[in-house]
């Protein structure tokens, strides 16, 4: 499923922009592993985060890794904030649910 379908499957609007308005808060992505799966944590790019927090929260032995250590890309060598959409256990910091939007750069 591409990234666009997934959003508009679960009803989530998407604008694609050339830059970004810096009054919207950037979103920062964490991934994790542990022996039985791998995660992803989707932060505030301001937000504060320790890893072994994380650990508490899940309650599973993750550990901090890299996007490139999960082989992840999907069209364009993107990694975007969809959990799902990449097979991926999904975390999200609770400050993301009282923004208004939300934006992400894509990098290569």
């Amino acid at each position: 499923m591409l990234f666009k379908e997934y959003l508009a499957y679960n009803k989530i609007t998407f604008q694609e922009c050339e830059q970004l308005d810096p009054a919207i808060p950037l979103l920062k992505l964490k991934f994790f592993k542990s022996p039985m799966n791998a995660a992803m944590l989707i932060i505030l790019e301001n937000e504060l985060f320790f890893p072994t927090e994380f650990r508490g929260w899940s309650r599973l032995d993750y550990h901090l890794i890299t996007a490139e250590d999960l082989h992840l890309s999907i069209t364009g060598g993107y990694v975007v904030p969809a959990p799902k959409a990449l097979g991926l256990i999904g975390y999200s910091s609770s400050r993301i649910q009282e923004q208004e939007r939300v934006a992400f750069e894509l990098e290569h």
